[in-house]
């Protein structure tokens, strides 16, 4: 009798032993794909391009804001579907960082560039003397949409350094020449970095235009 039992608990035990094994091995088979972090990079032509016509003066540049709609303002890599009404948003391909800092680490160096001026900094950093203006920014979409194109869109807000008045309101909108396949999501990041230095160009040559056209006390 004794014996029987030690059998019935050395077999109880055995299997045991084996659901442990099935369980970790089945664990190690069935494991949560990775997840994979995108940056947005820097464009090496539009960091060396110059306008042809910069401000009259050095100017004194801070970016006050970058805001994000809040669909946008996430971890996860997003794109439209259907008729733009639904969102997918991508589990396992993320942003190596915050969005808005990306923009704006981005955004900065090459609107120094541009516009011809060490000073285009990013608030809430002080400038001995003050600044010319205060760029604020709204990232209003910037997604892949159904079509396969990549789209942004901006609206911008331009304040006088000295009182803060509004001098100018504007908007930007771009899309992608391309149309990606879905979930090719290497290529939709370089495409966006891709649009985000084509506005970056197009807003010095704005920024330019409007400040050469401000009377020189008004700056």
């Amino acid at each position: 009798m004794a014996k029987n039992r030690e059998r019935g608990v050395n077999r109880i035990r055995l299997v045991m032993v084996a659901l442990v094994v099935f369980a970790l091995q089945l664990g190690c088979a069935v494991q949560s794909p990775v997840v994979t972090y995108y940056l947005l990079q820097p464009d090496a032509g539009a960091l060396a391009t110059k306008l042809a016509a910069p401000a009259l003066q050095p100017l004194r540049l801070q970016l006050l804001s970058v805001e994000l709609s809040p669909y946008l303002d996430r971890p996860q890599l997003l794109r439209r579907l259907g008729s733009g009404e639904q969102l997918e948003l991508a589990e396992f391909h993320q942003w190596g960082g915050q969005l808005r800092q990306q923009l704006a680490d981005l955004m900065l160096p090459q609107l120094a560039t541009a516009l011809e001026t060490p000073y285009v900094i990013q608030a809430p950093t002080p400038l001995r003397g003050g600044y010319d203006y205060q760029l604020a920014l709204e990232f209003v979409r910037f997604e892949q949409q159904p079509s396969g194109h990549v789209l942004l869109e901006v609206r911008w807000r331009l304040y006088s350094g000295h009182g803060g008045e509004l001098v100018a309101l504007k908007s930007s909108l771009l899309q992608s020449p391309a149309a990606l396949p879905d979930n090719a999501y290497a290529e939709v990041v370089k495409t966006m970095s891709q649009l985000l230095a084509q506005f970056t160009s197009s807003l010095a040559v704005e920024l330019s235009a409007v400040v050469n056209r401000q009377p020189t006390d008004a700056r």
